[in-house]
Order: structure tokens, then sequence, then C-alpha cells
């Protein structure tokens, strides 16, 4: 009787426990899920995990090594100049600039009437013939004139198709309306989907403080530029506000009007590269990059790059 009654007894055991596994496997594949892909800008970026944006690897900084590359320390104004022209902001200034060696190139962008991102400067608006605002216009009707009747204009669709082209070049935002806009529309285009590296060759280029935090929560940008042309803060206050936020690794400014020895020491001190515009005199080119300085140019001759 003892004997049968053990028996039982494990046999409820045992079979207790299956039950219990058999539930919590069966648990899991209830609420098991393969994650599923993300759509727009999260699957630029990487798909959602933890409910957070997994972010592509972040690029090393072309500026925070003890001394940058020699011919990053030269940026193509408006994609540089060709035949002896500046401003074009044209296809034909950036394949000779490219050509010359230049690799960093600001580019200016300005928003269209159906909400598009043209390459262009509004003071070139009479070396393309356009009598109306740029805001005025779509960007079909943009892209059917040319500068100087001869150079082609670019979409940002278009630059960004160029980064596909060329893997080494960087690209410097400089948005004449909306930044966040622009941003947007670089890290939603057809270009960065198709080839998401590309983010990481872009520098967005930052006016105000406060626009950091914005471009950032839409991409943790390996360098970010602060250029001082339209901020009221004194020169102490901005190297207090780069010490206080290391995702800005260049600060920009004019050479004639703004530039210092002091403010280029406290900047060099808290580890932020320091650029000048809008240089185009060979010796005065010269004279800031034996410094340290980088530079802002229109003369983007081969000769300007030589050591």
């Amino acid at each position: 009787m003892k004997l049968m009654y053990s028996m039982g007894v494990l046999m409820l055991f045992l079979l207790s426990g299956f039950t219990v596994t058999w539930f919590m496997f069966d648990a899991r594949s209830e609420t098991s899920h393969e994650p599923k892909p993300s759509t727009g800008l999260v699957h630029v970026l990487g798909d959602d995990v933890g409910g957070k944006k997994k972010r592509t690897q972040q690029a090393p900084s072309l500026f925070r090594q003890v001394a940058p590359e020699h011919n990053h320390m030269f940026i193509a104004h408006a994609l540089g100049s060709v035949d002896g022209v500046a401003e074009t902001n044209s296809k034909e200034a950036f394949v000779e600039t490219y050509r010359n060696g230049f690799r960093l190139f600001e580019a200016d962008m300005s928003q269209t009437k159906d909400g598009k991102v043209a390459i262009f400067h509004h003071r070139a608006r009479h070396h393309i013939g356009m009598s109306a605002g740029i805001d005025e216009v779509n960007l079909g009707d943009f892209l059917s004139h040319k500068s100087f009747e001869k150079f082609t204009l670019l979409s940002l669709e278009d630059l960004l198709e160029l980064m596909r082209v060329y893997p080494d070049m960087y690209l410097i935002t400089d948005v004449k309306s909306d930044i966040t806009y622009a941003v947007s529309q670089i890290l939603e285009s057809d270009a960065v989907k198709a080839q998401p590296e590309i983010v990481q060759r872009i520098i967005p280029q930052i006016y105000h403080p406060e626009e950091l935090a914005t471009v950032l929560s839409l991409y943790p940008f390996s360098d970010i530029i602060f250029t001082l042309y339209k901020t009221p803060l004194t020169n102490d206050e901005v190297v207090l506000f780069v010490s206080e936020h290391p995702e800005i690794t260049v600060v920009t400014m004019s050479a004639q009007m703004r530039f210092t020895e002091n403010m280029y020491n406290k900047l060099k001190k808290v580890g932020v590269q320091m650029f000048v515009h809008t240089l185009n005199d060979e010796k005065k080119i010269q004279e800031f990059i034996t410094k340290g300085v980088g530079v802002y140019t229109d003369n983007t001759t081969e000769k300007v790059l030589q050591r």
C-alpha cells in the first residue's frame, strides 16, 4: 500500500513538472517575435532595439586627431571654383575642385517652393538669370537654369549621388533656411537609403547653440561645425559652450573680423579645431595653415594645397 502511495506521489510530481515546463515553453513561444524592420529615418539609422534607435557605427572624427590630414585643412567654399568663377555651387565646380585634390566641400542649401532642397546661394540669383527668389520656384524650375549659362545646377539629391560616386568626399552643410528640414532631407534621401555610409561623411554646420541638440536628435554626427557669423556670443562664451559640448569639433569664424590668437589658443586648449573664412590669397592661406588653422576658400587650385 505504501509502495503504491509513493509511486502515485512520484508520478504526480513528474506530471506537474512536465506541465509547468510545457507552459513556460509555450509562453515563451507566444511572446517571442522577430524584430521587425523599421521604415523611413529609423531604417537609415538602424532598427529599433528595446525602444531605442540603434545607430550605425559612428565614424571617427576628422578633426579630433593630433594633426588632421593636410587636405582636410581646406574646405572648398560653395563647392569650389571652375574656370576661375566662384560661388556657382555647380557640378562642374565640384568635379574640377575634386580633381585638384580637395576633399571637403561646403555647399549652400536653400528650400524651394515645393519643399525640396536646392544647392544655391541667394547671391547667385543673377548668375542663373532667375528673377524670382528660390522660395518662389519649384525645384524643377530651378534646375532648368544654368549658372553663367553653362554650369550645371544641383539638387540636394544630386549632390548626395555625387557622394556615392566619390567615396572620400565630405559635405559641410550651409543651410540658408531651416537646418532641421535640410538635415532631415539628407537622412531621408534615396542616396542615403541606398548607401547609409554617406551619413558618416556629412558635417552639419550650426549657427546658434540651440541648434546643436536639434541636429543631434536626428543623428549622432561625428563632426559638427559651429560657425560664428550669426551668433551674438562673445569669444569667451563660445569657448565655454564648445568646451561643454564635445560634439562640436570645429569652430569657424571670419579671418578678418573675429579671429584672434587668444581665441585660437583657447580653442586649441579644449581640443577644438579652428577654421577661418573666406580666404583666397595664397600667402594668407599658408599663414593660417602653418598656424594649424583650417581655411574655407574659393581659391581651389591644385597649387593652394601644396605644402
